[in-house]
């Protein structure tokens, strides 16, 4: 028996494969969700630049007033992915729905360490976050590494609920070799050797990612004021004679959105 609203599936499977390989991102960026939009479409998003140092009063003149806290700062949507599903009438008899949220997932799993490593590599560049350290992968299997990432977010004055790592599966292994994580056990918690999570360390929050990080990067330390993700939907750029069907699809949890184009052939 043939699978009917075979997009439906398919749909399902690739928001979800979408969402969860660009969660570690939405877990400590702000996300700009426009509407409908086209590559290189423009838009602002409101930025307020922490200032140099407060203010002193003054009885003789008051209090100062400020109307350019806020400005506008501009985003590009200038990349522009998409993934291919293709099956044949023979492939949709044989198939099931389970089936059919598997491929939806693959793909859309995809599409997501693509969109987020092209989006890294535009965003974080030297010119943008001109602060690296000197330390190595290997490094972080002890404490002075963490120890000196520690210094620099609180001399940045990051905030200390607000602290993230990017880490790639190279800089992940030699975290878990970290004898100070490991020795976590004793006070209380054993999930690095039972289960090889990291929940925390020295503040911050480790993301295991399977995208590939800008400048041969092993792992990237950040803050969420200093990442904004731009995602839309790429409306339709012509009378529909090339589909039949044409919609966006946004993920509950993160926002994060998806176009859906169908053809017949």
């Amino acid at each position: 028996m043939a699978v009917t609203n075979l997009s439906r599936y398919l749909t399902q499977g690739a928001i979800e494969g979408f969402a969860l390989s660009c969660a570690p991102l939405t877990a400590f960026s702000y996300v700009v969700k426009p509407g409908p939009s086209s590559v290189n479409d423009v838009v602002r998003v409101p930025y307020s630049a922490v200032s140099a140092a407060s203010s002193v009063f003054s009885y003789s003149t008051g209090y100062a007033t400020d109307n350019a806290s806020v400005v506008g700062k501009a985003v590009t949507l200038s990349t522009h992915l998409y993934g291919r599903v293709g099956l044949t009438d023979s492939d949709l008899g044989q198939m099931n729905e389970q089936a059919l949220v598997g491929v939806g997932r693959t793909v859309g799993a995809r599409l997501g360490v693509d969109f987020v490593s092209a989006s890294l590599a535009a965003t974080a560049t030297e010119a943008n976050f001109g602060n690296s350290g000197s330390y190595s992968a290997a490094n972080y299997s002890g404490s002075a590494a963490l120890v000196a990432l520690d210094k620099v977010a609180n001399d940045y004055s990051w905030p200390d609920s607000e602290r993230a790592i990017l880490a790639n599966t190279t800089l992940w292994q030699h975290l878990l070799n970290n004898s100070m994580i490991n020795n976590a056990a004793n006070f209380g918690t054993g999930t690095p050797i039972q289960q090889g999570v990291v929940n925390t360390v020295i503040g911050f929050k480790p993301f295991k990612v399977g995208f590939t990080l800008p400048n041969s990067a092993n792992g990237i330390a950040i803050s969420p004021n200093a990442l904004c993700i731009g995602n839309a939907y790429h409306a339709p750029q012509d009378s529909g004679t090339s589909y039949i069907e044409a919609s966006q699809v946004v993920d509950e949890k993160t926002g994060l959105t998806l176009g859906k184009y169908r053809d017949w052939e």
